[in-house]
């Protein structure tokens, strides 16, 4: 969450200092910004929801189809299973 929060940050700082550059007044360019970074916001938000979900599940599904565990995680999750 703190890398999300500095990646927030970071991209509306630039698109802030893009906007004031190309000669917005900053009062503009801090509501553009904020426009325009919600979205890349909520697609960074959502690509990570699925990379969690992804490594929620991939450890069991490899442990299965390899016959074997290949994390602490999928061990666990073996051990739990019998």
């Amino acid at each position: 969450s703190v890398m999300l929060t500095v990646l927030s940050c970071v991209l509306v700082a630039n698109r802030i200092k893009s906007e004031v550059n190309n000669g917005t007044v900053v009062d503009t360019a801090v509501s553009t910004a904020f426009k325009s970074a919600k979205s890349k916001i909520f697609d960074i938000n959502f690509v990570l929801a699925i990379i969690s979900l992804m490594g929620w599940f991939a450890p069991k599904e490899a442990a299965r189809i390899l016959g074997k565990s290949t994390s602490w995680l999928a061990k666990k999750r073996m051990a739990d299973k019998q």
